[in-house]
């Protein structure tokens, strides 16, 4: 899960930084792709359906480890273990939660960049697009 997020915001990183013109145009290809891919597009959001519920999933435990830390009624290692498995369980809900917050950053990102791809590709002149293509 931490390499998924990691990968996310160093994606995120690239596309936010000023890219030339030929850089766009790969990105806006590759969306495109994407776009139309049913097969991708279903297996993009199984992925971030499983990541909702590991997500709501951690949510759960949060809440069940906070309970039994609020009754009070452990012994030192068992009430050390129910702190573990609460942080355990905090962790990974903030781990999947920002990852489903970078999944929709991601996508309006690239609509971002598809609709910047299309003004600067309107913009050009007939000269400066052969020298693109």
């Amino acid at each position: 899960m931490f390499g998924i997020l990691l990968a996310q915001m160093i994606v995120i990183i690239l596309l936010c930084m000023p890219l030339p013109f030929s850089i766009l145009k790969g990105v806006d290809k590759f969306n495109r792709i994407w776009a139309q891919s049913q097969k991708i597009r279903t297996f993009i959001r199984c992925v971030v359906f499983i990541i909702f519920v590991f997500f709501v999933d951690s949510l759960r435990a949060v809440m069940v480890y906070t309970e039994r830390h609020e009754e009070g009624n452990f012994l030192a290692h068992n009430d050390l273990m129910n702190q573990i498995q609460r942080f355990r369980s905090q962790r990974n809900a903030y781990i999947t939660g920002f990852i489903l917050f970078f999944c929709g950053v991601l996508w309006r990102l690239l609509v971002l960049i598809g609709k910047l791809y299309q003004c600067e590709q309107e913009n050009l002149s007939p000269l400066d697009k052969k020298k693109v293509e």
